[in-house]
């Protein structure tokens, strides 16, 4: 599944991308994003877009929201040897993450001056 979220990542970014490249200087981007837990393994897509809209797009964070849903326990819970875990009530099934129930807006600025992005290559 993890690879999927790779994808899925990868998506995100392109469409980013393009967004700031549409985007007039001192434009305003508004990227909804949030984190997975696939498999019982963490994927922080929160992070990854925050970090590739800085670093690859030169685009300035203004702001961020958290919107937050009602919270309940994994629908799919799986046994990660060495991680700290605890029983779903009622259920012989145990939770190994936290249930990721939030979604974050990013409030993202394109500079009135490109700020020059790292290159892919990292030179």
């Amino acid at each position: 599944m993890i690879h999927e979220l790779e994808e899925l990542q990868r998506a995100v970014h392109r469409c980013l991308d393009e967004l700031t490249r549409i985007v007039r200087p001192e434009g305003i981007i508004l990227a909804k994003c949030h984190d997975y837990v696939s498999y019982g393994e963490l994927w922080p897509g929160t992070f990854y877009l925050q970090e590739h809209a800085v670093r690859r797009c030169g685009l300035e964070i203004v702001d961020r929201l958290e919107m937050i849903g009602r919270s309940c326990p994994q629908t799919e819970t799986w046994q990660v040897r060495g991680s700290p875990t605890c029983q779903v009530p009622g259920s012989e099934t145990w939770q190994v993450r936290a249930r990721r129930n939030l979604a974050t807006l990013l409030v993202l600025s394109k500079p009135a001056e490109a700020r020059r992005p790292e290159s892919a290559g990292g030179s």
